[in-house]
């Protein structure tokens, strides 16, 4: 496994890791935000064992927030990248509270279109949304399962 990498994408949020393993986004004031947990090193991991697995991660934030949640596979500067995801608040059922809280994502669920390449795994979680002003999302406990 290569190392990964925090990436704040095009300088569009502030992510960093706390010292207890806690993600801290401060989303960005532009037309769009993103960051996510990347893998470094030209090529990505292989996940295609976990095609009928999960997406677990604690999530806690401003409920005000929409955005997309996931994984992405292939490389954007190939055209090859994929974002595979759901929403959280606005109209999704998947809302932030105040109170840390544990959810478990189907990889088929986020990736409904079937359009990600499992075998080439690049963005291990990825945060990507619209915000108008400066909200925080908090995010810790990041693993893949294979079954429930």
């Amino acid at each position: 496994s290569n190392t990964l990498k925090i990436n704040p994408w095009e300088g569009t949020c502030k992510i960093e890791m706390t010292p207890q393993g806690v993600i801290e986004v401060t989303t960005g004031t532009g037309d769009w935000w993103g960051g996510g947990l990347e893998i470094q090193g030209g090529h990505g991991e292989n996940l295609t064992a976990f095609s009928e697995g999960f997406l677990h991660f604690d999530i806690k934030g401003h409920p005000d927030l929409k955005f997309n949640i996931g994984f992405q596979t292939g490389d954007f500067l190939a055209g090859t990248q994929v974002n595979s995801g759901i929403g959280f608040g606005g109209k999704s059922p998947l809302k932030l509270t105040n109170q840390w809280k544990s959810y478990k994502l189907p990889i088929k669920l986020a990736d409904r279109n079937q359009r990600a390449n499992l075998r080439d795994v690049t963005g291990l979680f990825y945060l990507k949304g619209d915000s108008p002003k400066q909200q925080q999302v908090f995010v810790k406990n990041i693993y893949y399962s294979k079954y429930e």
